[in-house]
C-alpha cells in the first residue's frame, strides 16, 4: 500500500519541487543581474558564522554569514549570505572581520559577496529537468495504463 503511495506521489512531487527549483533559480538571476547592473560594493563586518554538521559522518555543509554594513544613504543594514564550504571555514577558522559585498540600493538586505558568479542557470536547468521527468513519468504510466486496458481485437 505505502509502494503505491509512494509510486503515485513521485511525478507530482518531481514536478513541485523542480518547478520550485527552477522559480528560485530565475530570482536569484535576475536579483544577480540587478547587483551586476547597478549594485554596490561596500565592506560589510562579519558577526557570526553558521553551518550544519551531519550527524554521522560530521561533515560539514550549509555555511551562512551573518554580516552588518552601512549604506551611502547611512542606512545600517543587517543580512546573511549563504557561502561556499571553503569561504565559511576561512571565516570561522581566521579572524577575518569584514567582508566585499554587493547590495543592491533599493533593497538593501539583498546582497551576494562581491567575487560571486552567478549560478542560477544551472538552478533553472536542474529545476526545468526535474519537473520534465516528473511529467515524464505521469505520461508514460497513463499511456501504458490505457495500453493495458485496450484489449487487443481477435482477427
Amino acid at each position: 500500500m505505502f509502494a503505491k503511495l509512494k509510486s503515485a506521489l513521485l511525478p507530482p512531487a518531481l514536478v513541485v519541487i523542480g518547478l520550485g527549483l527552477a522559480y528560485g533559480g530565475f530570482t536569484e538571476g535576475r536579483n544577480f543581474k540587478a547587483i551586476a547592473d547597478h549594485g554596490k560594493i561596500v565592506e560589510a563586518s562579519v558577526d557570526r558564522v553558521t553551518w550544519k554538521e551531519k550527524a554521522v559522518s560530521g561533515r560539514e555543509k550549509g555555511f551562512k554569514i551573518e554580516v552588518h554594513f552601512e549604506t551611502e544613504a547611512k542606512q545600517a543594514v543587517q543580512a546573511t549570505l549563504s557561502v561556499s564550504k571553503a569561504e565559511g571555514q576561512r571565516f570561522r577558522d581566521t579572524d577575518a572581520s569584514s567582508v566585499k559585498i554587493k547590495y543592491l540600493p533599493e533593497a538593501p538586505s539583498t546582497v551576494i559577496l562581491a567575487d560571486a558568479k552567478d549560478e542560477s542557470g544551472v538552478m533553472m536547468i536542474a529545476g526545468g529537468v526535474l519537473a520534465l521527468v516528473g511529467a515524464g513519468i505521469f505520461v508514460y504510466r497513463r499511456k501504458k495504463k490505457a495500453a493495458e486496458g485496450a484489449e487487443p481485437v481477435a482477427a
